[in-house]
């Protein structure tokens, strides 16, 4: 949040500071590396979204398609 309002010169009635608020901690990480990445504030929503997406793909177990065909006990 610091960096949000400091950095960007951005008012504490900013949409992105109200957005940052309801964030969690490791959403609010995010942002803090998303801008100090230099990427532009008005991202800040589609970045914490993506970061989301790729968590929750990430924590999905893997699926063996190929196991129907192999035989019991093969590794």
């Amino acid at each position: 949040m610091t960096n949000l309002l400091e950095r960007e010169e951005v008012g504490i009635k900013h949409w992105a500071v109200e957005f940052c608020r309801k964030l969690d901690a490791k959403g609010q990480f995010w942002v803090a590396c998303h801008l100090a990445n230099d990427h532009s504030v008005e991202d800040i929503p589609w970045r914490v979204e993506r970061e989301r997406e790729e968590e929750s793909l990430s924590l999905q177990p893997k699926i063996d398609f190929e196991a129907p065909s192999k035989p019991v006990g093969a590794i």
